[in-house]
């Protein structure tokens, strides 16, 4: 009975831990703007596919709220268009894939099973290769996020597990470094980033 009761009281203080680990993944559902991208005689245009993340997280109480930083790591494409300027004919078409690790460190309020979400997220790395290209007409994409974005949003907690949607967003215009052929320009790229997450507590 001793044991038991022993157990239980270790299971009760875990439960109260103040500092919680769990780890999240879900969906990307991000919209890429070139309607106005032009490279030298090309314009551009852009078909954005559905990515994927993955990651750790933390949970520490601090007073009314709770610090949730986190890593992630997060995979978005999308497929780009090469039209000529002149009659609109494509081009070239390829796949162009995004990879980053990001740390993004949020507020956390709750509410019964409810959960709020903002804070700063640090874009720590990325990466961009294309494949898949259409036709010998050489593409490269050099993909630069600001080093700080944001996110908010909100979520419902179930037992250990909870279900979340954000809002991810740059603090400055991304930009993307695209060559076709020998021409190369530089394009602001506006970006809007959705995620749906499933997340488990240990």
């Amino acid at each position: 009975m001793f044991a038991v009761a022993l157990s239980a009281g270790a299971y009760g203080a875990s439960a109260r831990s103040p500092i919680e680990f769990g780890f999240r993944a879900g969906l990307n559902f991000q919209d890429m703007d070139l309607r106005d991208a032009a490279v030298g005689p090309y314009v551009l245009s852009a078909d954005s596919r559905v990515g994927y993340h993955v990651g750790m997280t933390a949970s520490a109480k601090i007073g009314m709220i709770r610090l949730r930083p986190e890593f992630v790591y997060s995979h978005n494409s999308y497929k780009l268009g090469v039209q000529s300027a002149q009659d609109a004919s494509t081009i070239a078409t390829s796949t162009v894939r995004m990879n980053a690790i990001e740390v993004p460190l949020m507020l956390e309020a709750r509410a019964a099973f409810l959960r709020l979400y903002a804070g700063p997220v640090f874009n720590v790395w990325e990466e961009t290769s294309v494949a898949n290209v259409s036709s010998n007409t050489a593409q490269t994409v050099l993909w630069n996020r600001s080093s700080v974005g944001y996110a908010a949003g909100a979520g419902v907690c179930f037992g250990k597990m909870t279900l979340s949607a954000m809002y991810k967003g740059d603090l400055s215009r991304p930009t993307q470094a695209i060559s076709v052929g020998e021409t190369t320009a530089e394009v602001k790229t506006p970006v809007r980033t959705w995620t749906l997450s499933l997340g488990f507590n240990l």
